[in-house]
């Protein structure tokens, strides 16, 4: 058992390159579809879209463009992924030694961006609209409305049916119709 666990511990050191590797994906949606993002003054995608960035321990920034609106800034904060914290497990317990940890460390994948999804709420050139607590709520539940959708219940089914004034059967096959938190937005917003 014991040359099990330490085989295991062993393993996993690097944890953090071997779960998620050196880069992340982050999920940008926005409204109006179709604004540009940059990073580093690049063009990474254009939303909705998924981009990859690589992995750091510092803090970034992406840049929102869309002609007719204001730009806005997306900041990224730097934390210790999952695997950089089985790494340190793994260090502390001195099973595998900082092979893992320095690893991890020197190629960044220790590090992690949070919040991974991201949705944007573009403001026209000569309006002031802030962002609706409709919009923010349909970003960051999206996944789970789209699974409670399948069974036509759930918490945060309820929940948008009270923000919306809409029944959970009136919803449902909105929200299966969609494919992006943009379009549910679009679909809702009154």
């Amino acid at each position: 058992m014991k040359k099990f666990l330490f085989f295991a511990l062993f393993l996993l050191s690097g944890c953090g390159t071997l779960l998620h590797g050196e880069q992340q994906k982050i999920f940008i949606d926005s409204q109006p579809s179709g604004v540009k993002i940059y990073h580093n003054g690049k063009l990474v995608g254009t939303t909705p879209c998924d981009i990859m960035l690589e992995r750091g321990r510092y803090s970034t920034r992406l840049l929102a463009k869309s002609e007719g609106y204001h730009n806005q800034f997306i900041s990224l904060d730097s934390t210790v992924s999952s695997g950089g914290i089985l790494d340190i497990v793994s260090a502390v317990a001195s099973i595998s030694g900082t092979t893992g940890i320095t690893t991890d460390i020197a190629n960044e994948s220790f590090w992690e961006y949070m919040p991974n999804q991201f949705y944007i709420d573009m403001v026209k050139i000569g309006e002031n609209k802030k962002t609706t607590k409709l919009a923010m709520f349909i970003t960051k539940n999206y996944d789970k409305l789209q699974t409670e959708a399948v069974s036509e219940e759930g918490e945060t089914l309820d929940a948008l049916s009270a923000l919306t004034k809409m029944s959970v059967s009136e919803l449902v096959p909105i929200i299966r119709s969609t494919t992006y938190p943009s379009e549910l937005v679009k679909y809702l917003e009154p």
